[in-house]
Formats: C-alpha cells, sequence, structure tokens
C-alpha cells in the first residue's frame, strides 16, 4: 500500500470515526431528551385532586364522603402555592417527599403549583400549531394564486399581521374582539382566554407559516406542474399530488422552528388570564417572593421542552432525508 494510500484510509477511518461519535451523542441527547419530556408531561397530566373531585361529585350521595377523603389523601392539590407544604406533614407532604425527595425546598411545591401550567401551555401550543399549518397552507396558496382578488387578501393579511407584534395581537384578541361580537351580535358574549389565545396565535403564526409554505412550493422546478398539467391532471391535482408532498421536505426544518418559537411565545398568554407556566410561576413568586427559585425551574421546563421538540424536528428531518 503506497502513502498516498494509507493517507486515504486513514482519512476515512477518521470520517468514520467522527460519524459514530456524532451520531451516538445525538442518540444519548434525544434519548435524554426524550425521557425528560415523557415525565414531565407523565407528572403534569396525572390527575390531581381538583379533577377527581369532579368526578366524585357523579357519584351517589352516600359514597360520596369517603371517596373525597381518599381523593384528598392520595391526590395532590394544584390550588396552593403554599411553599411549606413538604415540611408542614399535610396531605401532600408524604407524597411529594417520596417522589422528590431529592429536591431541595422549596422545589417540590412549586412543581406541583405549575404541573396544571404546564399541560395549558402544552394544549395551547399543539392546538394553535395544527391550526396555524391549516391557515398558512391556505395562505401560502393564496400568495400563490392567479387570482388578484385572493393575492391581494392574503398579502394584504400577511403583510399587516407581520408588522404587529404577538403581545400586541393576543391583547387585541382578547380584550377588543369579544366587544366588537358583543356590540354586532352577541351581547351575552363572553370570551374565553384560553380559545382567544390560541385564536392569536394561529392568527399570528399562521402568517409566518404562509410565507414558509409560499417558499416551499417555489423552490419546486416549474416543469413538473407544467408536466403534471400536461398529463392531464388540473392545477388541484398536481398540488396534491406532486409539489406540495415534495415541497414538505423543504419546509421541514422552517416548520420545526416555527413550533419551537410558538412554545416559546406561548408565555405571552399569561398576560391574557390564560393560567399557563409562566401564569403560574408569576402567582408562585408574587405569593412567596422568592424570584431566583421560581425562574429558574420555570426556565428548566421550558428548556426541557424545547429541546425535546427540537430533537423530534431533527428525527424527523433524518427519517425524510432517508425515505
Amino acid at each position: 500500500m503506497t502513502d498516498e494510500q494509507t493517507r486515504d484510509s486513514a482519512f476515512v477511518s477518521d470520517v468514520k470515526r467522527q460519524e459514530r461519535s456524532s451520531e451516538l451523542r445525538w442518540r444519548i441527547t434525544f434519548w435524554l431528551a426524550s425521557g425528560a419530556a415523557a415525565l414531565l408531561l407523565l407528572f403534569s397530566f396525572f390527575p390531581s385532586e381538583e379533577s377527581v373531585l369532579k368526578l366524585v361529585g357523579l357519584l351517589p350521595e352516600e359514597s360520596q364522603e369517603n371517596a373525597r377523603l381518599w381523593v384528598i389523601d392520595h391526590f395532590w392539590s394544584e390550588m396552593t402555592a403554599d411553599p411549606q407544604c413538604v415540611d408542614s406533614g399535610g396531605r401532600c407532604g408524604p407524597e411529594m417527599e417520596r417522589i422528590f425527595s431529592f429536591l431541595s425546598h422549596p422545589y417540590p411545591s412549586m412543581l406541583v403549583f405549575m404541573r396544571g401550567g404546564i399541560r395549558i401551555t402544552v394544549l395551547v401550543t399543539v392546538s394553535a400549531f395544527i391550526l396555524t399549518l391549516v391557515v398558512g397552507l391556505f395562505g401560502g396558496l393564496g400568495r400563490l394564486s392567479k387570482s388578484k382578488i385572493v393575492f391581494g387578501i392574503s398579502t394584504f393579511y400577511v403583510e399587516i399581521v407581520r408588522g404587529i407584534p404577538l403581545l400586541v395581537q393576543l391583547i387585541w384578541w382578547y380584550f377588543a374582539f369579544p366587544v366588537m361580537i358583543q356590540r354586532t351580535i352577541w351581547p351575552s358574549y363572553q370570551a374565553n382566554p384560553v380559545a382567544m389565545s390560541i385564536l392569536g396565535l394561529v392568527f399570528c403564526y399562521g402568517a409566518y407559516m404562509s410565507e414558509i409554505y409560499r417558499a416551499g412550493i417555489q423552490s419546486i422546478p416549474k416543469g413538473q406542474m407544467e408536466a403534471a398539467l400536461s398529463l392531464g391532471m388540473s392545477r388541484f391535482q398536481a398540488l396534491r399530488h406532486i409539489i406540495v408532498p415534495q415541497a414538505i421536505r423543504v419546509i421541514l426544518p422552517p416548520m420545526g422552528n416555527e413550533f419551537i418559537a410558538l412554545l416559546k411565545d406561548s408565555s405571552l398568554v399569561s398576560a391574557v388570564a390564560v393560567v399557563d407556566l409562566t401564569r403560574r410561576g408569576r402567582e408562585y413568586m408574587a405569593a412567596h417572593f422568592n424570584p431566583i427559585e421560581v425562574w429558574v425551574l420555570v426556565a428548566i421546563l421550558y428548556l426541557i421542552m424545547t429541546i425535546f421538540s427540537a430533537r423530534i424536528v431533527a428525527l424527523i428531518e433524518r427519517k425524510t432525508r432517508t425515505s
């Protein structure tokens, strides 16, 4: 073997070693993030005392009292921000001490108090993102439409929404939009904070997603559309079966980035009476004046969710590239 062949062999071996090391690091971070997120979701969606007591109310009256006492002894309450819960010997102390004994005071009681906020954050983010995909698709197709009316409406929507801060939009949807409904068609209408927050997030992020769809569709060569039309397909069939499936691969990375941005921006819904993770943190801090512990924990919980989301997006990209 010549010196040149030896160098080439060493180079190839070094590249393969680096690829194996990179793959191992990726797998370790993926499973760590997945495990942490799974534990967090399991803990957050585990029934609370308040939710189980609602079911107890459906039982016959003679059975309710015993059932209530059993529920109070076995389920955690999310309605108190008392940081002395672990040390006071109260009903939530034994369970929390057993599961969170490795954490220092007051993190166990903070976790229990904030888990309802984690649920709301997850539900708002996932619901808003699913609807955003639909709104963004129609907006993106509208931006590519040959109809001047459809193109004009889509462009007006995208340009206006992208120029207004998200917080201002959320406040408008929660405070101004219900007043418009009350003054026009529904005098007794009362806004639901979660529904209005999801609507505001979808309305805002739909504009950004429209541009992502538009860019992805335009990245596909025009010859493919022309070939589909020449084969007798309608424009809609060509988009559905040929253009959009190819565009999805292109737009997966920015779509994933939008989901992560949406997850972080969901903290703004706390400004419109939604009891999400950020709102729970503010309530706990206001009650007990411990901003360092509260916001360190809130930041860690958001970090777990965003890292897990980023790893899921990376996994989808890898599967798409290899398929």
